[in-house]
This record gives C-alpha cells, sequence and structure tokens, in this order.
C-alpha cells in the first residue's frame, strides 16, 4: 500500500523533473506552467486520494515546491515568458491564478507594443520558425482552456 500511495504522488514530481531537464524543449517559458501544475497534480492527489501513508510527503514536497519556486509564480519575467509561450499563452494562468490574468495580459500588450514602435523606428524584421509542439498529457490540466475561461 505505501508503495502505491508512493509511486501515486511521486509520479508527478518524476514528470516535472524529465520536463524541467529536458534538452529539446526547456524554455523559460515552461517553467511556471510545470511548476504550476506539479502543484495542481500534488494538491489533486491529496484532495482526490485517500492517503494513508504519504499525506505528510505531499505537504513537505508542496512546501519544499513554494519554498523554492513560490516567488517565482510572481516574477514579471517568468510570467511573461509563459504568457508568449504558444504552447501555454494565459490558459495555465487562469487555471491556477485567474486573479493574475488580467495584469498579466495588460503587461503583454503593453511589452508588444514597446516591441513593436521599436521595430517600425528601427526597421528591423524577425523571422520566426514554426516549432513541433509534441501533444502530451503531462500539461493537458493546464493548457486546455475550461469552458468559463477566455484566455
Amino acid at each position: 500500500e505505501y508503495l502505491k500511495e508512493y509511486f501515486e504522488v511521486m509520479t508527478h514530481v518524476a514528470q516535472a523533473l524529465v520536463k524541467l531537464q529536458g534538452e529539446s524543449q526547456a524554455y523559460l517559458g515552461c517553467m511556471l506552467p510545470i511548476v504550476a501544475i506539479t502543484i495542481l497534480s500534488l494538491k489533486n492527489v491529496k484532495a482526490k486520494t485517500n492517503l494513508s501513508f504519504c499525506k505528510p510527503l505531499v505537504d513537505a514536497l508542496l512546501e519544499g515546491i513554494q519554498k523554492r519556486f513560490g516567488h517565482l509564480l510572481n516574477d514579471h519575467e517568468y510570467q511573461m515568458a509563459a504568457g508568449f509561450h504558444p504552447r501555454f499563452r494565459l490558459v495555465w494562468l487562469a487555471k491556477t491564478d485567474p486573479s493574475r490574468v488580467g495584469s498579466v495580459r495588460l503587461a503583454m500588450e503593453t511589452e508588444l507594443e514597446v516591441a513593436l514602435k521599436e521595430a517600425s523606428t528601427t526597421g528591423c524584421s524577425s523571422e520566426s520558425s514554426s516549432e513541433d509542439l509534441d501533444v502530451e498529457d503531462f500539461f493537458a490540466a493546464i493548457t486546455k482552456p475550461s469552458k468559463d475561461s477566455s484566455s
């Protein structure tokens, strides 16, 4: 029973670590969604699963994640990177902290206006290439728009 519970809890942490250590798609814009989905997954396991042995483990993991990465959840640069990432946009934030969506959206619009003004005055143009975004279940909980969100 203990090993089953441990597996259920640590699977989410292991998946997050695999994503963070990835060589091909480890971008700054992935950091906050990975942290957010890990927190959300651990809270769901704690709430939905009748844990007999691993509740203290879940609590310690959540506390450790908050201690190590909590300040990044409010970091402007990380929020902007995740917001502009084509896979995440603001959907992840709408599912984890809907109260901040408006302020991050406004900051993104401001950054875009500044960049467009700079590009128009300097005459710079850049070409962007599209990359294959693999659809993975790991991010599904925060990237699939819900019926009540409009991001």
